[in-house]
């Protein structure tokens, strides 16, 4: 059996948040930035995406040095809503995106 057809959620989990862990470091000031962004956008609109902060950031050209580091910034003060929407990044797809509310 190879490697990717192996079914094995803690697994799956713990290569997750080791890969998180690997690009939070070197993103540390990038994610403190989107952070702050998101939690602007959430207390206006009531809730934000990746797509919004997006669109605030690229403008400035402010990303990331990895795209993974996405997977960061909504893990502390957020929390999902239970509802997703299709993202307009062209080389996403329309992949679908979480919809986050601050968690307070």
């Amino acid at each position: 059996m190879t490697e990717y057809a192996q079914m094995d959620l803690p697994e799956a989990l713990r290569r997750k948040e080791a890969g998180l862990a690997c690009v939070a470091g070197p993103n540390q000031g990038w994610i403190e930035v989107a952070r702050t962004v998101a939690q602007e956008i959430a207390v206006r609109k009531g809730w934000v995406t990746a797509d919004c902060v997006r669109a605030v950031l690229y403008p400035r050209n402010i990303r990331p040095c990895h795209h993974n580091a996405w997977g960061v910034v909504f893990r502390s003060g957020f929390r999902f809503t239970g509802r997703f929407r299709k993202s307009r990044v062209v080389v996403g797809h329309g992949n679908l995106q979480r919809v986050w509310e601050l968690n307070v």
